[in-house]
């Protein structure tokens, strides 16, 4: 896991830096390498909530990091502050997702309380 002080020493530290995940992962298996972002949400206003989320899909539509890294999008995993954040996400998240009609993008939402009681690794996470 990488931090956002970590980026600038990574080699696509200029597109992390655009984007600015709270954190960049990299799962490393023996026959694959996956890549996530993740983005923790506080308790902001839905503006702010959504301006997050359209940064992303952004991000995603513009194939910036494909081109840059060779790479395939990394999932989004999304950690929002409480439960009625977390159904605004979903909601908000679905439905531009649905307009961007794009089933190679994953997007994953849980809550803080349960990363904090299963981590980050546990069965915590909706797909959307």
């Amino acid at each position: 896991m990488y931090l956002k002080s970590d980026y600038r020493d990574m080699p696509f530290a200029e597109l992390l830096n655009d984007l600015s995940p709270h954190a960049f992962i990299e799962q490393n298996s023996s026959d694959e390498t996956k890549y996530c972002f993740l983005e923790i949400l506080a308790n902001l206003p839905e503006e702010r909530l959504r301006q997050r989320i359209k940064k992303y899909l952004r991000f995603f539509q513009e194939n910036i990091w494909e081109a840059e890294t060779g790479k395939p999008f990394p999932t989004v995993l999304i950690i929002c502050p409480n439960n009625e954040k977390f159904n605004y996400v979903k909601s908000y998240a679905k439905s531009k997702m649905r307009e961007l009609d794009e089933p190679s993008l994953t997007v994953r939402l849980s809550t803080a309380d349960k990363v904090k009681g299963f981590g980050i690794g546990g069965d915590v996470w909706v797909t959307l």
